[in-house]
């Protein structure tokens, strides 16, 4: 829970009929909800050889933890490195 400083008291659970519409429409509600949602752009911050770079470093960690631990992590953390 985010900005609870600025938050009603009884957010979440005894919130007025108004403050949920309220919040229901508001500009933070639209962006995290739909705005984020259906136009989020992943901005290429890197070059392609530091990115190749850092999914080795976490690969490889993956790698150590699965070992270590004795488990199987899900097949996402195992991506390819183009």
């Amino acid at each position: 829970r985010d900005n609870e400083e600025v938050r009603n008291t009884n957010y979440p659970d005894n919130l007025s009929f108004f403050e949920k519409i309220r919040i229901i429409f508001s500009w933070r509600n639209f962006t995290k909800k739909f705005m984020d949602k259906y136009f989020y752009i992943d901005w290429k911050l890197i070059d392609k050889n530091t990115e190749i770079k850092i999914k080795k470093e976490f690969l490889s960690q993956n790698i150590e933890i699965e070992k270590e631990f004795k488990l199987k992590l899900p097949d996402q953390y195992h991506y390819k490195i183009y």
